[in-house]
């Protein structure tokens, strides 16, 4: 009598004895069953439970750790084979594995072998993931082609005549010369007064000279503030009265909050002088304040806020100049 062991199901696809040709040590558990039968076809039983033996690539010996063998019950010569590869931690993905089925049948021994795969998920994963990026890759760089030869087309229309210079003019674009006129000449002044600039001296030459003050003076809101100049005499006390309105026009009450008024040097933001709310002058229409004359020093260009204690709202806001006038130097 001789036997033959036929592999007939199994959790993996394979071709060759009909055993599982890979298996992804992922998969914890690969599972196929064996039938033992005559030479005629005629189902046999083993003297005992057959055995699994396998051996790895990377080792010399033979080894059954994760293996398990149960007769399927109710059957003849039929056996299902297990390989629980998690328990196997000296499995490398990409190597083969050579398996080896052994059955006892009336004291003769009857041998299998066969070769796997181990194969993992991680790596092809990887591969997947390597592949999506070499694509994501070729998309950008064809997107990048596309705007490059937009740019090109676009610096292929530069001009020059001058080398590494573009020849560029202010009329191109839509842009008139009325237009670059009215915005030189036409800009509010009080927005442009740093110090030595045009503006400064603009501002300067179109004060009265022979009034330290300006009566009375009118801001907005300060959603929109309009600046106000005022002007003062070196060494000499000077008041202001301010008249504040909202955006509508209307009168803005002063006395409703805490105010202060306070000069300070715009190039170096330090404050000149703070006059804080008690020694303002209020009436419900306006306030008045008092510099004094110690603290109209020296000539310059400065800015001036008149702001509430509370939250630091503007009420209005200018430019402050101190400029000379004559004075008795007498002893």
């Amino acid at each position: 009598m001789s036997a033959v062991l036929l592999q007939r199901n199994t959790n993996h696809s394979g071709n060759q004895m009909n055993r599982p040709t890979e298996f992804f040590i992922e998969d914890e558990t690969v599972y196929w069953y064996v039938s033992i039968v005559d030479v005629d076809g005629t189902p046999l039983d083993a003297d005992s439970d057959p055995t699994l033996v396998y051996r790895r690539s990377n080792g010399t010996g033979t080894t059954t750790t994760g293996v398990g063998i149960t007769k399927v019950s109710g059957t003849t010569g039929l056996y299902q084979f297990r390989h629980n590869t998690s328990l196997d931690s000296f499995l490398v993905p990409n190597t083969p594995i050579h398996y080896e089925e052994i059955a006892v049948i009336n004291g003769v021994t009857y041998y299998n072998r066969w070769t796997s795969m181990v194969r993992s998920v991680a790596s092809l994963s990887a591969q997947t993931a390597q592949t999506s990026t070499l694509n994501t890759i070729g998309v950008q760089s064809n997107d990048i082609q596309t705007k490059v030869t937009s740019i090109v087309g676009k610096t292929d229309q530069l001009a020059f005549t001058v080398a590494n210079q573009v020849d560029a003019n202010a009329l191109s674009g839509g842009t008139n010369p009325t237009d670059i006129t009215n915005a030189v000449w036409n800009p509010q002044l009080d927005q442009h007064q740093q110090i030595g600039s045009t503006g400064e001296a603009l501002q300067k030459a179109s004060v009265e000279t022979q009034n330290a003050y300006v009566l009375p003076i009118s801001t907005s809101d300060p959603c929109a503030p309009r600046g106000t100049a005022l002007t003062a005499f070196i060494n000499g006390a000077a008041t202001f009265v301010l008249e504040f309105k909202d955006a509508s026009g209307a009168i803005v009450d002063p006395t409703a909050e805490s105010l202060y008024f306070v000069v300070e040097d715009g190039s170096t933001g330090t404050d000149m002088v703070v006059i804080p709310d008690g020694s303002l002058t209020k009436t419900t229409k306006n306030i008045s304040v008092t510099v004094p004359g110690s603290d109209n020093t020296p000539i310059g260009s400065y800015r001036w806020a008149v702001r509430t204690e509370s939250n630091e709202k503007v009420l209005g806001y200018g430019v402050y100049n101190i400029q000379y006038a004559a004075q008795d130097d007498t002893p």
